[in-house]
């Protein structure tokens, strides 16, 4: 009943908006703030990241095998 009337329907889209406007931003800028720094390529001679790699892909492999047999 609330929103039947002109007025109050034009004050609940102008909150919605604002609101809409202070919401959206952050979660923009909290996307663009993760801490993604070695993202895709990794340094070659990084010895503890490369190991992870490594323990990662042993393990598909591993369980790739198991289901197969």
């Amino acid at each position: 009943m609330w929103l039947s009337n002109k007025p109050n329907r034009l004050k609940a889209e102008s909150f919605l908006r604002d609101m809409k406007r202070k919401v959206l931003p952050t979660v923009f800028e909290k996307a663009e703030q993760l801490p993604i720094h070695k993202g895709g390529h990794p340094h070659p001679h990084d010895i503890e990241d490369n190991k992870m790699v490594d323990e990662g892909a042993t393990y598909s492999v591993q369980f790739y095998n198991e289901k197969m047999q």
